[in-house]
């Protein structure tokens, strides 16, 4: 149902069909000790559609966490999925009876889990990590200046920050997994030839996620990004091209550092590229998105809205993404 969601621009009922898996997850799929390799990916599927789509919703003023975390969350690779419980009062991790991503994973030893990822998406699961962690981060800062005014920030907020951002900015795609080089050569050498388009892509998204909702940086200062990330994106549609492939990537990417283009000419690339994805592939959520970034830019060269950010814009609407 989350995907006919999605495919269909659906957004606010694949939101909702997201958290009653989140629910079902935590009762019922993540208890088991012994997983199957299906349930592992499942797992790896829901692990992405929910830290993408919480990455993106902004909660209103009067919806804060009722009650705090139970366990650090620098110990913690995606804190963002305990938002939602937290402002219903309960703790996820406390009322699945321990560490919810201990339930998910197996450990954050296992390396099973980053395997399966990867299998199915094409990108390393750090790159979630830091949306996730980001994400987390944005939302305490947030809540924080809403409650403390006079102080932007607490030295162990910044601490946090400091940390997350020396991870992401120094970050590379070390690529050790060789077997595929042996078993099809030729299929692997394709393989590394576009997703490592799709890789630099979605890094250069992520450090622009973390300066403009953590650090809240002026987009002119991020515009390298922003040129880098739609390079390769049309870089990787190229590719598919070449090797006769089809696979029109992830809208998140393209959305995030769309939003933060400034240049008129840049911002048609990145629209031509969303509208070009959804009509090859017929997925909405696509051209959702090139709507709504069209809006966007539209709104922020009005007199008085330079400095309007696409999260104002999502939480005055009111909008659930799923920019999958």
């Amino acid at each position: 149902m989350v995907t006919i969601s999605v495919v269909t621009g659906q957004q606010e009922e694949a939101r909702s069909y997201l958290l009653n898996a989140e629910l079902f997850i935590s009762l019922r799929g993540a208890p088991k000790v012994n997983k199957s390799r299906k349930v592992k990916l499942l797992h790896s599927i829901y692990l992405f559609l929910r830290v993408i789509e919480e990455s993106t919703y902004m909660y209103p003023p009067e919806k804060q966490p009722l009650v705090s975390l139970s366990h650090d969350p620098e110990s913690m690779l995606f804190p963002s999925l305990r938002t939602h419980s937290l402002c219903l009062g309960r703790d996820l991790d406390e009322s699945y009876g321990m560490a919810f991503e201990f339930g998910l994973f197996g450990g954050l030893e296992n390396q099973e889990n980053p395997a399966f990822f990867k299998e199915i998406y094409g990108f390393p699961q750090d790159l979630l990590s830091f949306i996730s962690r980001a994400t987390f981060l944005a939302n305490q800062i947030s809540m924080h200046r809403r409650q403390f005014s006079e102080l932007s920030m607490t030295t162990e907020l910044e601490h946090r920050c400091a940390a997350l951002e020396g991870e992401i900015c120094s970050w590379n795609n070390y690529n050790d997994d060789t077997e595929g080089d042996l078993d099809d050569p030729i299929a692997a050498f394709a393989n590394r030839a576009i997703m490592s388009h799709l890789i630099t892509a979605f890094h250069c998204a992520v450090l622009i996620f973390f300066y403009r909702r953590v650090r809240q940086l002026h987009p002119f200062l991020l515009q390298p990004f922003v040129e880098k990330t739609i390079v390769n994106l049309e870089a990787f549609e190229q590719e598919q091209r070449n090797f006769s492939l089809v696979n029109c990537g992830i809208v998140w990417p393209g959305f995030i550092a769309g939003a933060e283009a400034v240049d008129p000419d840049l911002q048609a690339r990145f629209y031509k590229r969303l509208q070009d994805c959804s009509r090859s592939s017929g997925m909405q959520n696509f051209g959702f998105a090139a709507e709504f970034l069209q809006d966007f830019w539209a709104l922020r060269r009005q007199k008085g809205n330079e400095n309007m950010t696409w999260m104002d814009m999502v939480r005055n609407r009111q909008l659930a993404l799923v920019l999958t």
